[in-house]
Order: structure tokens, then C-alpha cells, then sequence
């Protein structure tokens, strides 16, 4: 897992690295260039910055700049920006500025992300809530959503590649979660033991 992390985060960084050089004399060739017109410019400019956007927004799913100083408390305020394409409404509590040792703020926030991403793909609720509990040794994050007994089953399923990958993460952090089905709500609650 930590090979796989530090493949997504020199990645990131070459993208960044890459994508600047080319849209920097870019912008400047639309800002200078006589042959636009002034409708041309705003075309391009907004063109290029829309592009920009994408990079960026591609670059935070890969690596979120706020894991690099291990921080994955700011990371997971930001977990819904990478679902911005989607018709989920997200409610998620202000988490803290939480500063882990090692990898497992990066395990954490994955395994938060894999969790959304398989609950928007299988069930596509209209919302999903993000809350937590914080002491000093445990984190609880707590997922909750509508579903069916139907789509439940299908979003949970361990064969499924994206919930082998949250238990060997869960594995590796030797973490704890739970699942529950209430009506038609769902609750997914991880439970993580920290050091800060």
C-alpha cells in the first residue's frame, strides 16, 4: 500500500510539475497575441482556466496537498470536492487540523474515499453524511447514507475490488468497522486508533 501511495504522490507531483510549464506561456500567448480579439481572449482564457481547474482538482484525488504534512484532518473537509461530478448532496462535519504519524493519515483518508466512491457508484444516494468522534487515542468516522437492502448487499460486498481494498487498509491500520442497516439507512462507522 505505501509502494502504491508514493507511485500516486510522484505522479501528482509530475503532473503539476509538467502541466505549469505548458499552461504558464500559454496564458501569456493568449494575453499578448494582436490576432485575438477581445471575445477570442475570453474564450481561451476561460477555456485554459477550466483545464487548470481539472489538473488541479485531479492532482488533490491523487495526492491531497494537506497529506503531504500528514494532515488528515483538512484532507477529509475536502472529500467532497472529489465527487463534484456526481448528484450526492455531502453534509460533512468540520473535521480538525489531525496530524498523523507515518502513513495512516493517507490510509485513513482512502479508505473514506473508497467508502464514498463505492457508495455513490452502487447505491447513488441523494446524500451522504461525514461526521466523527475524536478522543486521544481513537478516531470514529462515521459514513451514512439511504439505500435498500438490495443495493446495500451489492456496495458491501467483499468480493468487490473497492471493499478488499478498504480491509487490507483497515488490516494495515489494525482498525475496527462496523455496518449497520437501520430502515433504510446505512451506517458505516471506522474506527481508528491514532497518535498524533
Amino acid at each position: 500500500m505505501d509502494l502504491l501511495e508514493n507511485e500516486k504522490l510522484k505522479i501528482s507531483r509530475e503532473l503539476h510539475d509538467s502541466m505549469g510549464p505548458f499552461l504558464v506561456p500559454l496564458k501569456g500567448f493568449v494575453k499578448q497575441n494582436d490576432h485575438f480579439v477581445s471575445a477570442d481572449r475570453v474564450f481561451w482564457n476561460d477555456h485554459i482556466s477550466r483545464f487548470e481547474n481539472h489538473i488541479g482538482g485531479l492532482n488533490e484525488r491523487l495526492y491531497p496537498s494537506e497529506l503531504l504534512e500528514n494532515n488528515v484532518g483538512d484532507a477529509l473537509n475536502g472529500i467532497s470536492s472529489n465527487f463534484m461530478f456526481s448528484d450526492t448532496k455531502f453534509i460533512v462535519a468540520k473535521f480538525p487540523e489531525l496530524y498523523l504519524k507515518g502513513n495512516s493519515g493517507i490510509h485513513i483518508y482512502r479508505i473514506i474515499q473508497e467508502s464514498v466512491l463505492n457508495i455513490i457508484k452502487h447505491v447513488q444516494p441523494e446524500f451522504i453524511t461525514i461526521s466523527y468522534h475524536l478522543s486521544d487515542t481513537v478516531l470514529q468516522i462515521n459514513v451514512s447514507y439511504q439505500s435498500d437492502i438490495t443495493l446495500f448487499n451489492k456496495t458491501v460486498t467483499k468480493g468487490r475490488r473497492g471493499q478488499s481494498i478498504i480491509n487490507q487498509r483497515l488490516e494495515l491500520l489494525k482498525s475496527n468497522y462496523e455496518l449497520v442497516l437501520d430502515e433504510n439507512l446505512v451506517f458505516e462507522k471506522f474506527i481508528f486508533s491514532i497518535q498524533n
